[in-house]
Formats: C-alpha cells, sequence, structure tokens
C-alpha cells in the first residue's frame, strides 16, 4: 500500500503504481482505498477503457458502503473522471466535475480536495480565466503540503505575483 501511493503521489511512477496497486486491489477486493489507487494509476496512464470498466466496481463503494466511505469514494471518483477530463483538454467538463467535489466535500483529509482545486485551477487557467486560477493554487497549497502539486501551484503562483508587479511598474 505504501508503496503504491509513493509511486503515484510522490514519485510519479504510474506503472509501478500500478502494477502495485493492482496487486493488492485483486487480493483485497471489498477495499476501497486499493481499488482508487488502481483506478487513478489507470487514468494517470491514459488508461480510459480500463478505468471506464473498473467504474462499476469503484461505484459500488459509493452506493453501497457505510456513509463516510460513500462520501468520500464518491467524492474520489468525481475526482478521477475530472482527472481524466482534463487531460483529455475537456477543460469545462474537467471544472464542472471539479466543482462537484469542491462544493459537497466533507471528509476530514483534504488531498482529494487539493487535488481537485488543482486539477480546476489549472483548467480556469488554459481556458483564459488566470485570476480565478490564483484561488485555487492558493487552496491547493494549503491542502497538498506534502505533494509534487505544491510546489508546482507555488510555482505559479508566484510567476503570477512577479507578472502583475510588473505589469503595475509599466
Amino acid at each position: 500500500n505504501v508503496l503504491s501511493y509513493v509511486y503515484l503521489y510522490m514519485e510519479r511512477d504510474y506503472e509501478k503504481a500500478l502494477q502495485v496497486s493492482s496487486s493488492i486491489a485483486d487480493q483485497f477486493p471489498g477495499h476501497p482505498f486499493f481499488a482508487y489507487l488502481k483506478a487513478e494509476s489507470l487514468v494517470r496512464l491514459r488508461m480510459y477503457d480500463e478505468f471506464l470498466s473498473y467504474s462499476p466496481a469503484l461505484e459500488r463503494f459509493y452506493r453501497t458502503g457505510p456513509e463516510n466511505q460513500k462520501i468520500e469514494c464518491e467524492d474520489k471518483h468525481l475526482y478521477l473522471k475530472a482527472l481524466m477530463e482534463f487531460q483529455e483538454r475537456e477543460y469545462d467538463s474537467a471544472i464542472n466535475l471539479c466543482n462537484q467535489v469542491i462544493e459537497g466535500y466533507e471528509v476530514e483529509f483534504k488531498w482529494t480536495l487539493g487535488h481537485a482545486h488543482f486539477i480546476r485551477a489549472k483548467s480556469l487557467e488554459l481556458t483564459g480565466h488566470r485570476d480565478s486560477a490564483l484561488f485555487d493554487y492558493k487552496i491547493t497549497m494549503e491542502h497538498l503540503q506534502h505533494y509534487p502539486e505544491y510546489e508546482e501551484a507555488k510555482k505559479l503562483l508566484g510567476a503570477a505575483i512577479f507578472e502583475a508587479a510588473d505589469s503595475k511598474q509599466r
């Protein structure tokens, strides 16, 4: 489990993440955490057909599980769909899916929320709404201090602040 997490989020080695997460998801099919690590690996690798065929198993976790599991798994599934849309340059769809995650987020741990803000920020920026994206980059930094997205959001925010100061001087 730790290895799949490290490969997926820290090292961004999605092939290894898929290999390890698939193994544990197959060994423990009733455990949602492992299934969602596998699903995110599939999306990151752009193995969309496999992800979509795996989606009914993911949906069962939020349709039939205990209340906390339902909330967390549905948010994660929406985020994965948003990530897929973002990777396919369907930015408006990605923004709408991220909005659903952000508006209804009730989970104690905020990394899915942080990732949703990050995807929304990048989508907003790529559709010409940079000022709106800056808010999301700030939220990303609040929730993802130990993820690579933190440094990326910090860099993008810093560039925006520098550009704003530079344009005021002109």
